[in-house]
């Protein structure tokens, strides 16, 4: 008996610490069971605590959500901008040289403004004439422009090209944008195609104007002057619009 208890305390003290046996475990059994220990409880860092895991949690949770908002809300912008079309040099040459199709706005026999329906969707972003009708309109910075007029000469079956062109070649057109007189292209006398809604059974018209690049008409209020005078210089029509460009993302740039 006394043998096998200092044989048992030498065991006991040669341990390392930490591996010291009681009861009926043997030094093997004290090394397994240290493992299992050191699984359940893992070595710890200094000032781990349930807590700050949480806190750590609570924050990486706000940080995503923050994430998404921000991604959401430039989704929803590049969305309106992917929304809108804008009106190119193509729409705005294509309002000057093909105004007789479809949409019209413009003088008839030189005196009288007449207006229909634009005759493509883009024409309304376009097309900015020196008529009542166009006084105070909203256009975007992002589109093309043309700043415009046009005259309608026409009369019954025996109506003739020659007396139209004689009329329109006689026409002294000016429009003044802010105050500065504009260089003029004027259209070649082309056959109006739908005379009908203005008393005509034939029709030929021409159009002066000139398209302008985004950059050519700057963000606010703009004024546009036209004035028509005879051959004999005969005023036969004169006025002023003001119209305002919308900033990109603002107003007119949003749909």
């Amino acid at each position: 008996m006394h043998a096998n208890v200092i044989r048992k305390a030498t065991i006991m003290r040669s341990s390392p610490p930490g591996r010291a046996v009681t009861g009926a475990h043997s030094v093997d059994d004290a090394v397994q069971d240290e493992g299992v220990v050191r699984q359940l409880h893992p070595t710890r860092p200094k000032g781990f605590t349930k807590t700050s895991v949480l806190l750590k949690a609570a924050a990486t949770v706000v940080s995503a959500l923050m994430v998404l908002l921000a991604f959401a809300g430039t989704s929803r912008a590049d969305s309106n901008d992917l929304q809108r079309t804008n009106a190119t040099q193509g729409d705005a040459e294509a309002v000057l040289s093909a105004f007789g199709s479809g949409g019209w706005a413009a003088l008839l026999r030189g005196t009288t403004v007449v207006a229909a329906p634009a005759d493509s969707p883009q024409a309304p972003k376009v097309q900015i004439r020196p008529f009542t009708p166009f006084n105070g309109r909203h256009y975007c910075q992002l589109d093309w422009h043309t700043i415009l007029l046009a005259d309608i000469e026409g009369g019954g079956k025996s109506y003739t090209e020659a007396a139209a062109t004689t009329i329109i070649n006689g026409l002294k057109v000016q429009l003044t944008l802010d105050g500065s007189d504009v260089p003029l292209t004027r259209i070649p006398v082309a056959r109006f195609l739908n005379p009908e809604p203005f008393g005509f059974e034939k029709a030929w018209y021409s159009q002066w104007g000139k398209v302008l690049a985004p950059h050519e008409l700057t963000v606010g209020s703009h004024s546009l002057h036209g004035r028509v005078t005879n051959a004999s210089g005969t005023v036969l029509f004169e006025n002023t619009i003001t119209f305002v460009i919308d900033a990109a993302g603002t107003g007119t740039c949003t749909a």
